[in-house]
């Protein structure tokens, strides 16, 4: 008796780890924060400490002063490139700077279709393998612009649109 209420228990376990780690993958980011939890993610190379300080974006609600010292982090960053490789749902430059109205291309050389989302209206499917053209016109004007990947819970990069 004690042997099978010991498996009942251990089979519990098992299936609350199994249903907690189904929970937080498929766990949708929350629209009203893009704070990063950088340390989350597996990255295909170790990241700076600046760059990982700076995937950290400010939420919706920061004060002006939070904005400016994050832009400030953002600007020493900033690469300009005529590619945006996400093929590890991290972007490469970490920080690409683009010009207002500019068009640049991301390269996917993974294979599975990634997907960038600025918000929940503004995202660009990007095919397995493939490439896709967008253009720095997010609907704000100049500025920085944190995205993630694949409803990633913070930022995969930022546009630093000039």
């Amino acid at each position: 008796m004690a042997l099978v209420v010991g498996g009942l228990c251990g089979l519990a376990a098992v299936l609350a780890i199994k249903i907690y780690q189904g929970h937080s993958l498929s766990k949708q980011p929350d629209s009203a924060s893009t704070q990063t939890h950088v340390q989350e993610r597996i990255y295909p190379r170790e990241l700076t400490p600046a760059e990982q300080e700076v995937l950290k974006t400010p939420q919706r609600n920061a004060t002006e002063a939070e904005r400016k010292a994050h832009f400030e982090k953002v600007i020493p960053l900033a690469k300009e490139a005529e590619f945006l490789d996400i093929s590890t749902c991290l972007g490469d430059p970490v920080v690409m700077r683009i010009k207002q109205g500019g068009k640049f291309t991301v390269r996917n050389n993974d294979t599975r279709e990634h997907i960038i989302q600025m918000n929940e209206k503004l995202q660009f499917a990007v095919p397995a393998e493939g490439s896709k053209e967008i253009t720095a016109d997010f609907g704000f004007g100049p500025g920085t612009y944190g995205y993630g990947c694949d409803n990633s819970a913070g930022a995969a990069g930022i546009f630093f649109v000039n």
